[in-house]
């Protein structure tokens, strides 16, 4: 597990999916599935699942009545608040990381172009 604060400095607590060798790129992606189901951060070779904090999680569903709009608000909510990261973690030999990560914006503006 890995403690990640957001850009508002909420706290996310990310669960590693699978390997075992926690790390993070310096770009990742964010994904989810459907609103009542974990988000998804991917990073490298690794994913990580984090349930969004309460301020948030209101915001992408308030104004959300399709499910066009809920990618919209979906898409404005990683930009607006979880577009950087500082994450804290241990690696495979059990020292403590700092590391400061950020979407990708090309990929956030692809996503933006193809819900339009």
């Amino acid at each position: 597990m890995a403690v990640a604060i957001t850009n508002l400095g909420q706290i996310l607590f990310l669960y590693n999916q699978g390997n075992r060798n926690i790390d993070f790129d310096d770009n990742y992606t964010l994904h989810w599935h459907h609103p009542k189901e974990p988000w998804e951060l991917r990073t490298g070779h690794n994913t990580y699942l984090f349930e969004l904090p309460k301020d948030i999680l209101k915001v992408w569903l308030n104004k959300s009545v399709t499910e066009l709009d809920m990618k919209c608000s979906a898409i404005n909510c990683k930009a607006s608040f979880l577009s950087n990261m500082v994450v804290y973690y241990s690696d495979e030999y059990r020292q403590s990381k700092i590391k400061m990560i950020s979407i990708d914006i090309t990929q956030l503006n692809e996503a933006r172009k193809a819900v339009e």
